[in-house]
């Protein structure tokens, strides 16, 4: 891979570059942020439960993921769970999404957390063979259910 890769939790200094990047990420999925939809999720690694890891190459910011820990009940540990994870298609190909993965990984070594989940949806076939690399798939269906008027 060329250059410095680094990664660190994100800093009011990222938000340029964050906000270009998850608009980028939600463009694929057909969803436009409004600039207050991207206030409301920074908010929430500033103030919330979320929290956002960011990798750099060479000083500028070509991914994150954005991630929240969770308890686990069953297991009795507390657990991470990586909502969206982006890379800059002028990025890829250099193992970026692997090494976001991977230092998550590290994170729950370094914490005592149990480990890493996440969802893929069903077309996003590149995403599913850098994960398939990280273990098995996980053995649960997963439903969605809305709200119902009174």
């Amino acid at each position: 891979m060329p250059g410095t890769l680094t990664f660190h939790d994100a800093t009011d200094a990222d938000r340029p570059a964050y906000n270009r990047l998850f608009r980028a990420y939600a463009a694929l999925y057909g969803r436009d942020l409004t600039d207050d939809h991207l206030d409301w999720a920074w908010d929430s690694f500033t103030t919330g439960p979320n929290r956002c890891l960011i990798a750099d190459l060479d000083g500028r910011t070509v991914g994150f993921v954005q991630y929240r820990l969770y308890r686990w009940l069953l297991h009795g540990t507390t657990s991470v769970f990586a909502d969206d994870m982006y890379v800059d298609p002028d990025a890829r190909g250099n193992g970026i999404g692997r090494r976001l993965l991977e230092e998550l990984a590290r994170l729950c070594h370094r914490n005592g957390w149990e480990g890493v989940r996440w969802f893929a949806t069903s077309g996003n076939e590149d995403g599913q063979r850098l994960y398939d690399r990280f273990g098995g798939r996980a053995h649960v269906v997963t439903y969605d259910l809305f709200p119902i008027a009174d």
